[in-house]
């Protein structure tokens, strides 16, 4: 009778309809592929019962709904129920497929909105259709899905929709017809905070992951945490057990014991161990030996067999045999007695290309794929993955033809554990759409939520402006609700705690540290917006909070380092001017004594001859007197390749500051032109009482040598644009295209957006003078080493390519190559140094020193 009160209650409510006013979220996330949002808000009552049909477990969706009413609930702080268990005739109702009469299927097909749209296999049962029917004395919600995982996937989706404003539930009339882009989305956001966190919060964690974000498998599963297991698996979320087993006992079990039965027997104990809990949802299996490399393999562990092994296998060039052995023993026994639970396999040689002739031994790496491909049972085969790490599609192409057609699961770190927001290349994903079954991001946080967007659907627009105003914030509401705000402008902020540390530059760590002080700010008003009842929020946030304060130590640390002071008792003075008092005395004095030009006509030049090579970044001139006189006009200089350069103006009262981007030299110029008195009169005479240079020392490069390490121009190339539109032939680049990078490094560590995890093509820029005397010599360009590949421009005129094809060699990416640059060389002068970098996979860019030589370059060598 209850039940249908509420019923009658929705009915009776329904004839109310509120007008179009909503907020910016009240859509689905995330975004559907097909989604027709209503013009209509829609009462609810304080209780809805829902229709499920028979082909699916209402014990099941009892919880969902249980748990999405506390949702509601929380997230509005007004009390909302839903339950299950309502007539055929609820005006929500969750429906088979195979349940529909024509009539129904008629009217909810109308509009394009058709079932045989929805992909086949496993996708198509994680697939759903949502349909807002009007035209009854009340709207009608129908879900309609092939799979008991996509019709919860509806279900969560609907509530989305679901707000409470002046004091009314309302829902949001949509029309959806709705798909996964793979059939296995993993991330390790699972399960947060370990087993020992606090129960309710780690429950928030799966609800929201396995439901509203439709992931359906989580990495950090615990085997002895059997309750966690099942409450995710009743949600649709699979967490896994395993991953990096190592067999131990007496004597040591070793990976390389191929003929030891007992390693055998302890690889399938080990397996059905932890596959075996209740609730277990995968067996996540990574290699042993960790390897990753064909050559790694044989040279590390292969060739390193003991005696027996060499006994049983004398003649064998890989551990083809004894590894099949091994595999099939465990894929067998997870067969039998683990039906329930997926296995995702990673294979020991998971970072190389089977499609690369040129590859060293490929024949017996083929041949060795071949064999561990037939260890799979065919019942298994369903329900196994192969896990690839970083891997190109064309390569994991490769990978699924060796092992006789094995599912696919491609593996993409992020850093975002360690601090970062911009750490994911959504691209990847789209590159993937169609060809890979399954995939994973190692994300926890927003990144996580933002990657469950191009798991679910990679046909959106994947570039930094449309992810940042689209995306980010739908994604950081979905979590964090009232916060979203903060939470946003904290993304922006790209803050890493695992690449700063790295970084050298002296302005780009003081601009880090005014970030990081913004980003606790952030961070501090999201969490005091956040109420106590939001747990798994504000676990992440507060988490971040932490990482924060981790991050300014470094950046205060970095910044401490590179602005030791340089000891000048070692240098030598000199001025444009015999002056008047001991110019090296004032220098050192610290404010105790003072050197002065004498009042005849500038410009006056006071040069500093270090007592080795240095990188410089900041400097500090101290003003004798009580203020009545300062420096109007002057600037900084330093010599690098025989040429001055300018790096800063001196600006300041009392004590004067320049800071500047990191440069090499050994001579340094203070340039004053003019000053001034409070008079506001002209003054030309030069007076200082102490001068400070902070910096760091650094090898001195020999004769004929010139290193071009610095800040550079880069740009990513997404869309291959570079090369049509003739990017080499730059001599300008604006900071709205381009932004400024340290070479040498990777540029996946960087922190620019975009690139940590970017695989495809960047451009670098450079302009530099010519060093002095270097005018009709015969001259080279060398790079220590670039990965991956990279094609080379002075100043438009193309100097070569290098590249690793028809290359057995696997190091490439980190042998040194030049070039000829007598012929592009200016004779004297500014020059444009432009280089497009080609990077397949993991890290990138130029990440070893470039030096420009006369000849053969004498004393050559390797790091800054």
């Amino acid at each position: 009778m209850k039940k249908l009160m509420i019923c009658a209650m929705l009915s009776a409510l329904a004839f109310t309809v509120a007008a179009a006013g909503f907020d910016r979220f009240r859509t689905i996330y995330p975004f559907p592929r097909r989604a027709v949002y209503g013009e209509k808000n829609f009462p609810l009552p304080e209780g809805v019962v829902l229709y499920v049909d028979d082909a699916f477990s209402r014990e099941k969706f009892s919880r969902f709904a249980a748990d999405l009413s506390e949702r509601l609930t929380v997230r509005f702080g007004a009390p909302f129920r839903i339950s299950a268990g309502g007539g055929a005739g609820a005006p929500v109702r969750i429906l088979s497929d195979r349940a529909l009469t024509p009539e129904l299927k008629r009217r909810l097909e109308s509009g394009g909105f058709r079932l045989d749209r929805l992909p086949p296999g496993e996708r198509r049962l994680q697939s759903y259709l949502l349909r807002t029917l009007e035209g009854g004395s009340a709207p009608e919600f129908i879900i309609v899905s092939p799979g008991e995982q996509g019709a919860a996937y509806a279900f969560a989706a609907l509530t989305q929709l679901i707000r409470h404003e002046n004091g009314i539930w309302t829902i949001r009339g949509a029309d959806v017809l709705d798909w996964p882009g793979f059939e296995m989305r993993m991330g390790s956001a699972a399960q947060v905070g370990g087993r020992d966190a606090p129960r309710k919060r780690q429950e928030d964690s799966f609800v929201l992951n396995g439901l509203l974000l439709r992931y359906n498998y989580g990495k950090s599963g615990y085997p002895g945490d059997t309750a966690c297991h099942t409450f995710a698996r009743d949600r649709y979320l699979k967490l896994c057990s395993g991953y990096w087993n190592r067999p131990k006992g007496e004597p040591p079990l070793k990976p390389w014991n191929w003929s030891d039965p007992k390693v055998n027997q302890e690889y399938v104990r080990l397996a059905l161990e932890y596959a075996s809990k209740p609730g277990v949802g995968g067996y996540f299996w990574h290699d042993v030996t960790d390897a990753g490399w064909w050559y790694s393999y044989i040279d590390h562990f292969w060739s390193k067999r003991d005696g027996l092994d060499r006994k049983n296998y004398p003649d064998d060039p890989s551990p083809a045999r004894p590894d099949a052995i091994r595999f099939k023993a465990m894929f067998e026994a997870l067969s039998r007695q683990c039906p329930g639970v997926d296995v995702i396999w990673t294979v020991p040689v998971y970072y190389d290309e089977p499609q690369n002739d040129g590859l060293k031994d490929v024949k017996n790496f083929r041949e060795y794929l071949k064999l561990m491909g037939t260890t799979v049972p065919v019942e298994l085969k369903k329900r196994f993955y192969v896990m690839l790490e970083e891997r190109s599609p064309e390569t994991v192409d490769a990978y699924r033809h060796y092992l006789g057609g094995l599912k696919m699961c491609q593996y993409r770190y992020t850093t975002l554990w360690a601090g970062s927001t911009w750490d994911l290349n959504f691209t990847e994903a789209k590159r993937h759409d169609g060809r890979t079954e399954g995939y994973f991001y190692e994300a926890s946080d927003l990144i996580g939520l933002m990657a469950a967007q191009y798991l679910w659907n990679p046909d959106l627009p994947t570039d930094e402006k449309w992810i940042v105003e689209n995306i980010a914030p739908r994604a950081a509401y979905e979590l964090y609700g009232p916060a979203w705000r903060e939470i946003t402008e904290y993304f922006r902020l790209n803050l890493n705690v695992k690449t700063i540390g790295k970084e050298t530059n002296a302005g780009i760590l003081s601009a880090r540290l005014a970030d990081a002080e913004k980003a606790a700010k952030l961070l501090d008003a999201a969490l005091a917006k956040l109420p106590d009842s939001w747990l798994y929020a504000r676990y992440l946030a507060g988490e971040q909070r932490k990482r924060i304060g981790e991050y300014r130590k470094l950046v205060e640390k970095g910044l401490e380092k590179s602005r030791q002071s340089i000891p000048l008792a070692g240098a030598k003075f000199t001025s444009s001017v015999r002056g008047i008092g001991d110019l090296k005395k004032a220098a050192l004095s610290g404010g105790k004594a003072a050197w002065s030009s004498g009042r005849v006509s500038g410009p006056h030049r006071v040069e500093i001859e270090l007592p080795g090579c240095y990188s410089l970044n900041r400097a500090v001139v101290k003003i004798p007197g009580d203020g009545g006189y300062a420096w109007r006009n002057a600037e900084i200089a330093a010599e690098v390749h025989g040429n001055w350069k300018t790096l800063a103006p001196v600006r300041g009262e009392h004590e004067l500051l320049a800071e500047f981007d990191d440069v090499r030299t050994s001579r340094v110029r203070l340039v004053f032109r003019d000053g001034w008195e409070w008079a506001k009169n002209v003054r030309p005479d030069m007076i200082l009482s102490g001068i400070y240079l902070y910096g760091s020392e650094v090898k001195p490069d020999p004769p004929g040598v010139a290193r071009l390490d610095g800040l550079w121009y880069f740009r990513l190339d997404k869309d291959r644009r570079g090369m049509g539109e003739r990017w080499f032939e730059r001599t300008r680049f604006p900071s709205d295209e381009w932004f400024r990078i340290a070479v040498p490094s990777h540029f996946e560590s960087s922190g620019l957006p975009g690139a940590a995890n970017y695989d495809g093509q960047v451009w670098y820029a450079l302009s530099f003078d010519t060093p002095k005397g270097w005018g009709g010599k015969a001259v080279r360009l060398r790079f220590e080493a670039v990965d991956d590949e990279a094609e080379v421009w002075l100043n438009g005129k193309r100097l070569g390519l290098h590249t690793k094809e028809g290359d057995a060699d696997t190091t490439w990416w980190e042998e040194p190559f030049s070039f000829d640059a007598t012929a592009a060389l200016k004779p004297e002068g500014a020059n444009t140094l432009v280089v497009r970098v080609d990077d397949f996979t993991l890290d990138g860019g130029i990440w070893k020193s470039v030096l420009l030589h006369i000849g053969d370059g004498p004393g050559l060598y390797s790091g800054k």
